[in-house]
């Protein structure tokens, strides 16, 4: 597998780089995009849960304290009324004042059923009245000491009990919901007179419960105080224990809490909440396998997005593969043919990159080598080699090591000023070396040439290079061939102040106009040499392993200026050494 990696093209392998680098951030995002959907999910089935049974609470909270309201009117008017405290005898010998009173009861009776909700209202009351009504909404409160309710609120200080079936506790015949409002003697607080009851039909509670239920698999279900089931919607079957364990469950929860439950084999996420103005409390439940079901229904959508993108992560990667090395195989086209001789080749894009630069490096020694053809084809084999040889010395590769080997050291240390000045100098050096193709340029370009090679090389030394410059305004646009003056620096640096004691000096570079001719003079105040040493640079070297700068720069300053012109040295150990450079004006 790897050799087959290693063997197939640059185009190839950037295409599959790139198709796994998408595709494997896609499924990642995938993976925790659906574990983030989960849990936003179930977040939002509890939240959503919670607000039901909310508002379903709510509701039956506010039907019990309107029932609530109403029984607390009436009993607290009743008790001021005479004929709860009548003797039978006071009836019979006023026979209108039954008539009265009754009118009174029916018409306080009437006032209740009329509250949303109530059903009917009943009384028992411990007052002779209750034998003498001849309707069934009133009864003797002594004859219902039997029930349940009766024994409950004889047993509590509270003012209120719920009952089921009516206040005969009758749920098959009065399948109501009823609330039993104590009422007390107003000249005796502790004693009770008798109760109102008020009905509720338990089809209208189950319509409540059915509107918090919105799953069609989901139940919800109303239990009191003693866990008796008041109504119920949609509840399974279930065993005892089952029961008692969602009841157990539902004491424990409170608003906003839920808590998954097992139930005959089945989880369901439940929640519970009380009901106000009653010892009711309400619990809705939803099986986790609904849930799980819409999750399946996300997740699937996932694999399927995947799917659908998947033509064009695979048709944006071969673009982007093509676009990226397309450059590449250009240049490695154009390689062959020059390989074969064949140096006809149009000249390249311009492009900022990477590939852009090693293409103009291309074009540019293209270039150099179609002109020492030209050159060697002229004036034959021995001017190619000394051109040859002159291009290799402006090109000058060690420098450009050094330079290198200097940024990286700075961005091993981090030092990212001093490698933006680096490669700041750097570039302007080469750019002015090759100089658009032009065999010559300014003074002034070759003093900038200098500042910019002493720039790199303080950047190796430490700054132990001064560089003075002294150029005239007038003579800055005076023509001279170009990368003159940069190799009589170079001497100056390495043969003058690094060998010198202190290895730091200064070099002065100038330039004057005398007698119609142009003198520019490079004065070092190094270790300096010898006559015989200062001779042998101008001579013409006798190998190839180096020296043709200086020795290239004085020849070609007397083929294009004269026998006249040209560079001599002048230099004493211990002083310093002078490189002049003359031309005509």
């Amino acid at each position: 597998m790897r050799n087959f990696f290693y063997d197939i093209s640059l185009k190839y392998k950037y295409f599959i780089s790139l198709f796994i680098i998408t595709l494997l951030s896609f499924l990642i995002f995938g993976v925790i995009n659906a574990v983030f959907l989960r849990n936003d999910y179930l977040k939002q089935e509890e939240e959503s849960l919670a607000s039901r049974i909310e508002q379903s609470a709510a509701l039956l909270g506010y039907r019990a304290s309107m029932v609530k309201y109403g029984a607390d009117i009436f009993a607290f008017q009743f008790a001021d009324e005479g004929y709860l405290t009548e003797k039978k005898e006071a009836f019979t010998e006023f026979p209108g004042l039954y008539g009265r009173y009754s009118k009174e009861i029916e018409s306080s009776l009437f006032s209740i059923r009329n509250i949303p909700s109530v059903h009917s209202v009943s009384l028992c009351i411990d007052s002779d009245i209750a034998s003498l009504y001849d309707q069934d909404r009133i009864y003797y409160f002594g004859d219902f000491t039997d029930r349940k309710w009766y024994q409950s609120l004889a047993g509590t200080k509270e003012s209120y009990v719920w009952s089921y079936g009516g206040i005969f506790e009758d749920p098959v015949n009065y399948p109501h919901a009823t609330m039993l409002r104590k009422i007390y003697d107003r000249n005796d607080l502790s004693r009770v007179r008798g109760v109102i009851a008020i009905d509720v039909l338990l089809s209208t509670v189950e319509a409540d419960l059915e509107a918090a239920r919105t799953e069609d698999n989901g139940f919800v279900l109303l239990y009191d105080s003693d866990y008796r089931i008041i109504s119920e919607c949609n509840v399974p079957e279930m065993t005892v224990d089952d029961r008692n364990i969602l009841l157990a469950h539902a004491d424990s929860l409170n608003l906003g809490m839920t808590a998954r439950v097992e139930l005959g084999g089945k989880g369901y996420l439940v929640c519970a909440l009380p009901v106000s103005q009653s010892d009711w409390r309400e619990v809705l439940a939803v099986p986790y396998s609904a849930i799980r079901e819409k999750m399946r229904k996300i997740y699937a959508a996932i694999p399927i997005t995947l799917l659908l993108i998947l033509p064009v992560i695979i048709l944006v990667s071969w673009v982007m593969a093509s676009l990226v090395t397309k450059p590449v195989s250009e240049l490695i086209s154009n390689m062959k043919k020059a390989e074969i001789g064949n140096f006809d080749i149009p000249i390249a894009k311009y492009r900022k990159d990477e590939i852009g630069e090693l293409n103009k490096n291309f074009n540019v020694l293209l270039t150099k080598i179609s002109f020492l053809l030209e050159e060697q084809y002229r004036l034959g084999e021995e001017v190619k080699s000394e051109q040859l040889k002159a291009l290799q010395t402006q090109i000058n590769p060690h420098f450009l090591y050094n330079t290198l080997d200097l940024i990286n050291i700075l961005a091993i240390n981090n030092d990212t000023a001093r490698i933006n000045e680096a490669v700041r100098a750097l570039s302007h050096f080469y750019r002015l070396s090759l100089n658009g193709g032009a065999e010559e340029t300014t003074i002034a370009n070759e003093f900038e040439h200098v500042r910019e090679y002493v720039t790199i090389q303080n950047l190796r030394f430490d700054d132990n290079v001064k560089l003075i410059t002294e150029l005239p305004e007038e003579l800055r646009e005076v023509k001279i061939p170009k990368l003159c003056l940069q190799p009589l620096v170079e001497n100056a640096i390495y043969h003058g102040i690094l060998e010198s004691e202190s290895e730091k000096g200064t070099i002065r570079v100038s330039a004057s106009a005398k007698n119609g001719y142009i003198y520019v003079e490079v004065h070092d105040d190094g270790a300096g040499m010898t006559e015989e040493t200062a001779a042998s640079i101008l001579e013409k070297p006798k190998n190839d392993k180096g020296g043709y700068g200086v020795y290239n720069i004085n020849e070609r300053i007397r083929l294009a200026f004269g026998n006249d012109c040209g560079i001599w040295y002048e230099s004493a150990v211990g002083k310093g050494t002078t490189a002049s450079l003359r031309i005509k004006a």
